[in-house]
């Protein structure tokens, strides 16, 4: 919710192999066009976001990108 970079980069990773997590592809590549809009690990996001979209279908990329476009960080941040 801080828009820090790392820990958007972490939730992504966290949701792609579902530790500590169920495992879901789409708020992993959410987290990951959350991350690469609005930080500097933009290689990081582009490795990911390339990983998962091979296992997406069409549908899920396209819901990821829009819960990733409505996603707003809370006030303040």
């Amino acid at each position: 919710d801080r828009a820090d970079a790392h820990a958007q980069l972490n939730l992504a990773l966290l949701y792609s192999v579902g530790h500590g997590v169920p495992q879901d592809v789409v708020q992993s590549y959410k987290w990951v066009e959350i991350m690469s809009k609005r930080n500097s690990l933009r290689a990081e996001a582009s490795q990911l976001r390339e990983s998962l979209s091979s296992k997406m279908t069409s549908a899920q990329i396209i819901e990821a990108q829009r819960l990733a476009d409505e996603w707003k960080p809370p006030l303040g941040f």
